[in-house]
């Protein structure tokens, strides 16, 4: 720029008269007009790694506030949250000023401590408190600059005696995505850089480090990502523990260009759980920027940040039941009901939960992995599928040995009338075949979908209500047996991790006859690991072992709920106790 605007200075001091000179009686020509100058571009900002402007950027931010004894070098106590942190650039001054709630410092290039591999470090550390600043524009965990997001820590420490507090600000910021310029539909994937502060009351501060992928349906506005970290001491920098321990994070892109949900940490002192909040980078989202932050009840705590970079190829990654671009495996949850007719007269047994496997297709077909190796496994496809008089389900049969076996899977959205599901699924298995002497007919009712992770919900607060289907078989000890139906409800307090609700059902006689009521049954039981439990099915004060209800949250935030369930005592038609075998379903509203 500066040797475009010396050229115009040069051509406006050759311009002008030629002098007294020419030919006589002839005028003296004109002088030629001078050039008008080129204004000079005022300089913008393209490259986070490279500002020649001055800016300010708001961010997406965390913070932890750690009190550490400097005697023991240990936590005592600590706090994270989330942060509003705004970033402001001079380029006259090439400075960075910080500013949090009731804070700022200014850091200026005198402070640089070093600057190599996309790494800026700054320090003031005059009196106390003293501040600490690290821009990070070359991922940790990579070669390639970012171009669009830059990941930042602020660290600020006060000392009094042997007593540290230390505010830890781990955020992103650089030129964010325009609203019309975020993917509304296809599949993308980033290759992620993350960078944070985990403490656990007792232990020496730790930082996490990890790489992983952060994966989105923009159809269906879904995000999900894994990272991969290894801690480290905070203050030696020495390893603490190798891989294996993940960040993991589920949530919902916004109508805008931003993206938020809920996140867990595994870490190898005490998990924890918290959200995480970010948005998109670039003319086209080419890159992303999040900050997060975790804790649990005994005190642990984790804050930091997050870049990530697109991939050139994204692998296929399923988010929804009703949308299988690759292959799928489950782990599903069982409840079976075993007849057993003999001679001397029919027999029934219930149990759950059991534990086998369903695995969706992306050519439609599928495979059911029944608990027991008595039940055969099959994969099924459209070849083998027969009528079903209810809209809700699609069936599908197949031969073995003789016998024919049966499943029935509930279809994802649902029809018209019935609950729509979109992570939870949940279906029938059902086979009558000679055994030895007896001739056994074997019902199961199986639960399967994208469950929520372990741990994500564990600090989630407020509640939610769910409402839904219930399905199932009875068998009586006269031979009887029944279709059973019902409603299911369900009350989870995210805030005191603890779940109740309730089975209202009905019995229909199998080729049809009226519906004749079974009461109503409660369930209620604390929350692990963020998760619902097993729990007993109680009717007017009925207990049994078998007696008892296996619900499961699915979806990113808990949205629903399968949950297989059998009934050994306590329902009862005709004079007949009843032995029953279902599973319920429900979404939150």
């Amino acid at each position: 720029m500066l040797a475009v605007a010396a050229s115009c200075i040069a051509l406006a001091g050759c311009g002008g008269s030629s002098g007294s000179g020419g030919v006589a009686g002839t005028p003296a020509p004109s002088p030629a007009p001078s050039p008008t100058p080129s204004p000079t571009p005022t300089p913008t900002n393209s490259s986070i790694a490279s500002l020649v402007a001055s800016q300010t950027f708001a961010t997406d931010a965390s913070t932890s506030n750690v009190a550490i004894d400097l005697t023991s070098r240990t936590t005592g106590t600590a706090t994270a949250g989330g942060a509003t942190i705004t970033v402001a650039y001079d380029a006259a001054a090439k400075s960075y000023t910080v500013t949090g709630a009731g804070r700022s410092a200014t850091f200026l290039s005198a402070d640089v401590q070093s600057n190599a591999n996309g790494e800026t470090r700054y320090a003031r550390t005059g009196s106390y408190p003293r501040d600490y600043l690290t821009i990070v524009t070359t991922p940790y965990t990579g070669t390639t600059s970012n171009r669009y997001v830059a990941l930042g820590y602020w660290q600020r420490n006060d000392v009094s005696g042997s007593n540290q507090a230390t505010s830890f600000d781990a955020f992103t910021f650089g030129f964010d995505t325009p609203v019309a310029g975020v993917p509304r539909t296809g599949s993308a994937s980033w290759k992620t850089d993350v960078f944070g502060l985990y403490t656990v009351p007792g232990q020496t501060p730790r930082t996490i480090q990890g790489s992983g992928d952060f994966t989105v349906n923009f159809a269906k506005a879904l995000f999900t990502t894994t990272t991969y970290v290894t801690q480290y001491d905070f203050l030696t920098g020495g390893s603490l523990s190798g891989g294996g321990v993940s960040v993991v994070a589920q949530g919902a892109i916004g109508s805008g260009n931003s993206f938020a949900g809920n996140l867990a940490y595994g870490g190898t002192s005490g998990a924890v759980s918290g959200t995480i909040n970010g948005r998109f980078y670039g003319p086209n989202g080419e890159e992303i920027g999040a900050a997060f932050h975790a804790d649990n009840a005994a005190g642990a705590t984790l804050n930091g940040a997050l870049t990530g970079q697109r991939n050139a190829v994204t692998t296929p990654t399923n988010f929804t039941l009703d949308s299988i671009g690759s292959d799928q495996l489950f782990y599903s949850i069982w409840a079976t009901l075993d007849q057993a007719v003999s001679g001397s007269g029919t027999g029934f047994f219930a149990q759950s939960p059991q534990y086998g496997q369903t695995t969706l297709k992306a050519d439609g077909s599928f495979t059911i992995v029944p608990p027991s190796s008595s039940m055969p496994s099959l994969t099924f496809t459209a070849a083998d599928r027969v009528a079903d008089t209810r809209t809700n389900f699609i069936s599908y049969q197949k031969t073995v040995d003789g016998a024919p076996v049966r499943v029935d899977l509930y279809k994802p959205s649902g029809s018209s009338g019935a609950i729509a599901l979109t992570y939870a699924g949940f279906g029938s298995w059902a086979r009558t075949a000679p055994d030895g002497a007896v001739t056994r007919t074997v019902n199961g009712y199986f639960a399967y979908g994208f469950a929520t992770p372990r741990d994500i919900l564990a600090r989630r607060t407020g509640s939610g209500s769910y409402d839904g289907v219930a399905y199932g078989t009875a068998g009586a000890a006269n031979g009887a047996r029944y279709d059973v139906g019902g409603t299911s409800h369900f009350d989870v307090d995210f805030s005191n991790q603890r779940y109740s609700g309730s089975l209202t059902l009905n019995a229909t006689p199998e080729g049809g006859g009226t519906a004749a009521a079974l009461g109503a049954w409660q369930f209620g039981a604390n929350m692990l690991y963020g998760q619902l439990v097993s729990a007993a099915l109680i009717n007017g004060g009925t207990t049994n072992p078998n007696n008892n209800i296996s619900p499961q949250l699915f979806g990113p935030d808990g949205e629903e709920i399968a949950a297989p369930f059998t009934i050994a005592t306590g329902a009862s038609l005709d004079g007949q106790n009843l032995t029953i075998a279902g599973v319920a379903a429900a979404k939150r509203h």
